[in-house]
């Protein structure tokens, strides 16, 4: 199992870009040995949510902002932005819940993985 208290953003080279929609990032390099190896590609998997949900609900007539989606589904503000900007490890709940109230893809590597 992996070590989950890693932080998800600290695998790019700009942190602060992580979960941000259509922005190209660059990624530090892949890791060699587990457990970094899978932090890495699950902080892969976490920013292309993110950025899915960032760009759905700022797309969306029903949600005015990242605050209202939180406040309208029942998710705490404070937590689901620690994980959209990768300060947090995301959960398969968390995704799950994307997918119910967003309909988001459930497709996490999209045409291909960092790294490979």
């Amino acid at each position: 199992m992996t070590d989950h208290r890693y932080v998800p953003r600290d695998f790019l080279v700009q942190p602060e870009l992580f979960g941000e929609p259509g922005v190209a990032v660059r990624w530090h390099p892949k890791p060699a040995a587990a457990p970094e190896i899978d932090q890495f590609l699950a902080s892969a998997i976490q920013h292309s949510f993110a950025a899915r949900i960032r760009a759905t609900v700022k797309e969306s007539d029903r949600y005015s902002s990242v605050r209202d989606f939180a406040k309208q589904e029942g998710f705490r503000y404070a937590s689901l932005t620690e994980i959209l900007r990768g300060s947090g490890v995301m959960r398969l709940d968390h995704i799950t819940a994307a997918r119910r109230t967003l309909g988001i893809d459930l497709n996490v590597w999209g045409p291909a993985s960092p790294g490979e």
